[in-house]
């Protein structure tokens, strides 16, 4: 049987996940909540109150074709991302000219800011010991092709996002998942 995006995300509807967030040496434990509305399951992960967070996608979407990424928090601004941004476990590109909106704080170069999957593997169980893994880098660029962001995303089966790293215009963010 074929994996879906939905086999990366836990069963549960609410929970912690506690990442170990190696700039900081921060242990951060995210309010996890999903719902379902529609086909489509909502993700939400909030961080504590008052928490910094350098760059985390904070909210998403399981959907019939794909994961969305819906917004991204980054140095305590929430920025939703319209249309949301479609990751699929295929090999099809995921691609958007404008991942995120023109009017981003402190960023010193020209929109639109891009969106583009440049790598993406699908490991699925080679036995007991080694759940699937779903492993995608994200880059974006502003219009003179200065790069904007990078990041590395990893989802383990049944778990979720177990890895998140790179950097943010310079700001660079390492997110490890800790054991349930």
């Amino acid at each position: 049987m074929a994996l879906t995006v939905g086999d990366f995300f836990t069963a549960s509807d609410a929970g912690t996940w506690t990442f170990f967030e190696r700039a900081t040496n921060d242990r951060i434990a995210f309010t996890f909540r999903a719902r379902q509305v529609g086909q489509n399951r909502e993700i939400e992960l909030d961080p504590p109150a008052g928490h910094r967070i350098k760059s985390f996608f904070d909210r998403m979407a399981i959907t019939p074709v794909g994961l969305e990424l819906r917004r991204i928090q980054f140095t305590n601004e929430n920025v939703d991302i319209q249309p949301p941004f479609l990751l699929t476990l295929g090999p099809e590109a995921n691609e958007t000219a404008n991942l995120f909106p023109q009017n981003l704080p402190g960023v010193p170069f020209s929109p639109p800011f891009n969106g583009v999957i440049t790598q993406k593997h699908v490991t699925a169980e080679a036995d007991s010991q080694q759940a699937a893994r779903w492993e995608l880098s994200l880059v974006s660029r502003g219009r003179g092709g200065d790069i904007l962001m990078r990041a590395e995303f990893r989802f383990v089966r049944a778990r979720g996002l177990d890895h998140y790293s790179g950097d943010f215009y310079g700001n660079f963010f390492i997110y490890e998942r800790l054991p349930d």
